[in-house]
C-alpha cells in the first residue's frame, strides 16, 4: 500500500451506502506501540509492523476499552502495558482497514483506519 495508490482510490468516490470505501485486510501484524489521543482521549493510535518488517501507522476510532480488554484476554495485562509504553512485546493483531492519507503540519503519511480487528 502506498500514498499514490490511496490517492488513486479517490476516482471511485463519492463513497456512501451504495458505494462503500475500499477496505483491505492484513494478518499477523506485530503491535509495536499504542497510545490514546484526542481531546476526549477516545482515539487509539498504533504503530504496527508487517511480517516483512515494515512499520505501519494505524488509528482506531471504535471502543478503545473493548480493544484493550480483547488484547488483555489474548496476551495478558503485562504485554498490553508494554505496548502502551512503547516497549518490546509479543502481541499481534489482524485488521480490516481503510487506507487514508493523514496530513498534519504539511506532512503526508499513510495511515490505516481500523474497522475490525482480532
Amino acid at each position: 500500500m502506498t500514498n499514490a495508490l490511496v490517492e488513486e482510490f479517490s476516482i471511485l468516490a463519492p463513497f456512501g451506502k451504495d458505494n462503500p470505501k475500499p477496505v483491505f485486510a492484513d494478518r499477523n501484524l506485530k503491535i509495536s506501540r499504542m497510545w490514546v489521543i484526542g481531546k476526549n482521549q477516545n482515539v487509539l493510535r498504533m504503530t504496527l509492523v508487517s511480517e516483512q518488517g515494515r512499520p505501519l501507522s494505524a488509528i482506531y476510532f471504535g471502543d478503545i476499552e473493548a480493544m484493550r480488554t480483547y488484547l488483555v484476554e489474548q496476551y495478558g495485562t503485562q504485554e498490553v502495558e508494554k505496548a502502551f509504553h512503547g516497549r518490546e512485546n509479543n502481541m499481534q493483531i489482524s485488521i480490516v482497514y481503510s487506507p487514508k492519507i493523514n496530513t498534519y503540519k504539511d506532512s503526508e503519511t499513510l495511515q490505516f483506519e481500523i474497522q475490525y480487528y482480532r
